[in-house]
């Protein structure tokens, strides 16, 4: 499954811009949508559930920093960059405050950029294979909650009994 990703930008220009350096990432599986607004992107939020959103900081209407107090409230394991044309210490130390991922500044370093999203990626598979761990485990042992590591050395065990 393809990990989603909600760019969140006035400008069109930027959104297709991002949304074109995302679909052309090696090594990644993307599914990405975007919204001119913070009220659209809340209202895609729920029905599209991205691993992460690409907000841009001042946008008519709401503030990408509103943007991503309603983000942390309703979804806190959500990675959230922040893209701004503004190197302001008071929008940085805030979005950072907020536990944003980073904090981008236009116009966009694509290699950085990038990298980041490549790093969220392999995140988001690293989980979705410990998930798929947990999953096979629990069908063999359905009564017991052991810890990460155990789950991992008596999975050793029963590929090696296998």
């Amino acid at each position: 499954m393809a990990m989603r990703v909600l760019i969140v930008d006035d400008e069109q220009d930027v959104r297709d811009g991002m949304e074109a350096i995302l679909t052309a990432l090696e090594g990644t599986e993307l599914e990405v949508r975007t919204a001119a607004g913070v009220s659209e992107a809340k209202a895609i939020l729920d029905s599209f559930l991205p691993e992460l959103s690409i907000c841009d900081m001042e946008m008519p209407g709401a503030s990408g920093l509103q943007f991503v107090e309603h983000v942390k409230e309703k979804y806190p394991d959500m990675h959230i960059l922040i893209l701004s044309a503004h190197d302001d210490f008071q929008y940085v130390h805030s979005a950072f405050m907020m536990q944003v991922n980073d904090y981008l500044l236009k116009p966009l370093d694509i290699i950085r950029f990038q990298e980041m999203v490549r790093e969220i990626y392999l995140k988001y598979e690293s989980r979705k294979q410990s998930g798929k761990i947990d999953a096979i485990f629990y069908q063999f042992f359905p009564d017991e909650m052991p810890s990460p590591s155990e789950v991992s050395l008596q999975l050793r065990d029963i590929m090696l009994y296998i």
